[in-house]
């Protein structure tokens, strides 16, 4: 009789332990095919979208949002009024990391249905330098317009 017991215990743990492992491989098949629906549905939004120049302009935002942050938290509270060479250099290298923290991995898929994936970060680092210069043309032809502005 306890032979009988024990044989029916071991077959209920047996059946308990298969009927656990169905269970977890049907949750990771189920979380496999959740990941391959949010990737097609990922490139599904990418081919309805059309190729327009709003990304572009998605990115010139995004450029102008962080640069004027910058500019304003490191640059204009401090009261600079003369960019200097390595000053510019390091504003543009800030810039340019604090994009790529912030651009989404989706922005940079849209990006390469319009540019070369290879050249995107080059392409940012062309905006980024342009601003910056941009900046500080303006920023050094005022002081040099009005040199008591640094007394």
């Amino acid at each position: 009789m306890e032979n009988l017991t024990q044989s029916i215990m071991v077959a209920i743990m047996i059946v308990v332990f298969i009927l656990l492992v169905v269970e977890i491989f049907n949750i990771l098949i189920k979380m496999r095919l959740n990941q391959k629906e949010i990737e097609l549905e990922k490139y599904n939004i990418e081919l309805n979208t059309s190729i327009e120049e709003s990304i572009i302009v998605m990115l010139d935002n995004l450029i102008n949002t962080i640069f004027e942050d910058y500019i304003i938290l490191n640059i204009a509270c401090q009261n600079i009024l003369y960019i200097t060479p390595e000053l510019e250099q390091k504003i543009s290298k800030e810039i340019s990391y604090k994009i790529s923290e912030r651009i989404s991995p989706i922005m940079i898929i849209r990006l390469s249905t319009y540019y070369n994936k290879d050249s995107i970060g080059d392409i940012i680092a062309e905006k980024v330098y342009m601003k910056t210069l941009n900046y500080v043309v303006n920023q050094n032809k005022s002081k040099d317009e009005n040199p008591k502005s640094l007394k």
